[in-house]
């Protein structure tokens, strides 16, 4: 007789705050934009890559910079790539993530001060319910991030 392990899931999501970012600029500038808006260093690491419905590794960009007073996690991936989309359920350009923000932490506050730079056009909260797959999404998130860490 063939036992059946039982799953233990884990949602992810109460970590994460994701904010869609729509804009016609290239990334590297964004990051530049927000570093110098905030008190962040965003910097590009290896890209993201994940395996889509077409069933092939893709490579979105990443940048990434980790608070060490706080411990909170910021994340700029692209979400659209060369005609590939990492998140096909919300129409944006870039995903801006933030992992295990600190109690000070106040969401409007950052999408209203990422919507006052130049040349952004949308800045939008990002409903993580909405999102199939979102925990798989957050896992390879986090094993990325992860390897980035090891290998700096």
């Amino acid at each position: 007789m063939v036992k059946k392990l039982s799953t233990l899931l884990y949602d992810l999501t109460e970590e994460y705050q994701i904010i869609g970012i729509s804009s016609p600029l290239k990334d590297y500038k964004i990051c530049w934009l927000i570093n110098n808006t905030h008190t962040i260093q965003l910097t590009r690491y290896k890209d993201f890559n994940l395996i889509l419905k077409n069933k092939k590794k893709e490579g979105f960009s990443y940048f990434s910079y980790i608070d060490s007073s706080s411990g909170t996690n910021y994340f700029l991936l692209s979400n659209k790539q060369e005609k590939k989309v990492l998140l096909e359920e919300i129409s944006i350009d870039y995903l801006f993530i933030v992992k295990n923000a600190s109690r000070l932490f106040d969401k409007k506050q950052l999408i209203s001060s990422i919507k006052k730079i130049k040349n952004i056009q949308t800045v939008i909260p990002v409903d993580l319910k909405k999102i199939k797959e979102i925990n798989t999404f957050l896992t390879e998130l986090e094993y990325h991030q992860d390897e980035t860490i090891k290998q700096a």
